[in-house]
């Protein structure tokens, strides 16, 4: 059963699927320059000296594919020089190899992002992937210029991901649905993704306050210090700070909070709020049961939201009716290859494992690795032993130790890669390099 989280309208009828947290690198119609402030100086100056590329000639998208270097074979942006050079060197390589017409143009000016969303519409005919600065939005086009249900369809209450989003659905129409296709990876840094009217998103203030007001917010370990020794008071759980400040006041709170931090070394995180469009959103996200919120940006209406699986790459596809026109676009969230995933950062994030000390203190490798039923919420299940230890030496909780999963990439890379197997997996080797075997001649107990 789906929720109405929000609606969308698109009067240009192409609908920008991105993380809005990037939308302060989106340069529309202007030259794909990074702003300075949101990365280290010298990373922003690099970015700021690549160049784009197309691949032209009769066989371009032939080769283009081959190279498989971004979503649209006819074009590579945001190239450093050198690697444009390279780019160049591989296309002549594979035409002159296969006979075959193709070959690397620079190209005199740098491509809009919003030209780039143009490109992939065209190649992909009607939806696409959009590159820029390194990341990846979606683009879909055909898109009926009204008010759009935005739909979330949570896992269910079973599910070992209750609460968790299995997709987002944009309803564009009530007829059947003949073919589907995936059109587009979007990357997420920012735990969150928006639809937005590919024009409309032009006029999206990111950073500048459309009131010219800004909150200041803090929070963590030491916030409630702070609190005390300015007068900050609580904007919402566990988070505080100040309100509707002006913007040179706010940040002039924010200078006095970061001394206390340096004086008294304290712990805690903040967070400067001017009230832009990206503030509307998320003062709607914070607030809502279904963490979500709706933006006005002249005629249009943008939709975003939570994805509740934190960041990663995600999939999205549409859904086409006999004749091609638009029935519903679809972020996919909860595939099976994100919860698999999730499981096995969840194993790694907050489990331990119990392993024999002759392994932690006489740097014994492990020989001998069992995963039976765990005991508690935080154990993994996994039992680790060198093979050197006798049933005296077990049976002593002082020679076994907790040891968080994390630490087993770093120890050894062959006990790390078979921590997601099973309850119920043996595993033993003779060697300390060598590779771990299943045991099938033995089982853990099941108390």
């Amino acid at each position: 059963m789906g929720v109405d989280i929000g609606t969308v309208i698109a009067p240009c009828g192409s609908l920008l699927i991105i993380d809005p947290g990037y939308l302060g690198m989106w340069s529309h119609d202007r030259a794909p320059e990074l702003p300075d402030g949101i990365l280290p100086p010298d990373v922003t100056a690099q970015a700021n000296e690549s160049v784009d590329v197309a691949i032209v000639g009769r066989d371009a998208e032939s080769v283009g594919r081959q190279l498989d270097r971004q979503w649209n074979p006819h074009f590579a942006y945001d190239l450093p020089r050198e690697s444009a050079k390279e780019l160049a060197t591989q296309v002549e390589k594979i035409a002159k190899a296969e006979r075959l017409d193709a070959r690397v143009e620079a190209l005199r000016e740098r491509v809009p992002h919003r030209r780039r969303a143009d490109n992939a519409l065209a190649h992909g005919m009607g939806a696409g992937e959009v590159q820029f600065h390194g990341v990846w939005a979606g683009v879909v086009s055909g898109v009926p210029g009204r008010e759009l249900r935005v739909v979330a369809e949570p896992m269910p209450q079973d599910d070992p991901d209750p609460g968790r989003l299995r997709r987002i659905s944009v309803i564009a129409s009530e007829r059947d649905i003949a073919r589907s296709e995936q059109f587009a990876l979007v990357v997420v840094d920012w735990a969150r993704l928006m639809l937005v009217d590919l024009d409309a998103v032009a006029t999206w203030k990111h950073d500048e306050p459309i009131d010219g007001l800004a909150d200041f917010a803090f929070w963590g370990r030491d916030a409630e210090v702070v609190v005390k020794q300015t007068g900050a008071t609580e904007l919402e759980s566990g988070v505080f700070g100040w309100r509707d400040l002006a913007v040179d006041e706010a940040a002039n709170r924010g200078e006095q909070v970061e001394r206390l931090r340096q004086q008294q070394q304290l712990k805690f995180a903040t967070d400067f709020r001017p009230h832009s469009h990206h503030y509307q959103l998320m003062q709607q996200v914070r607030a809502s049961s279904t963490e979500s919120g709706v933006v006005t940006l002249g005629a249009a209406r943008a939709c975003g939201f939570m994805t509740t699986w934190g960041d990663g790459i995600f999939e999205l596809h549409r859904d086409l009716d006999a004749h091609g026109g638009l029935v519903q676009i679809r972020i996919e969230l909860g595939t099976e290859q994100r919860r698999q995933h999730m499981r096995q950062l969840e194993l790694r994030t907050f489990t331990s494992a119990l392993v024999s000390k002759k392994i932690l203190e006489e740097d014994q490798p492990v020989r001998f690795m069992y995963r039976e039923a765990p005991d508690c919420d935080e154990d993994s299940g996994w039992r680790m032993f060198s093979g050197l230890e006798t049933p005296d030496y077990n049976d002593s909780a002082e020679n076994i130790a907790i040891v968080p999963m994390s630490a087993f990439a770093e120890m050894d890379e062959r006990v790390d890669k078979l921590l997601d197997e099973p309850i119920g997996s043996v595993f033993e080797r003779r060697e300390a390099l060598s590779e771990f075997e299943p045991v099938t001649d033995w089982a853990p107990s099941d108390s």
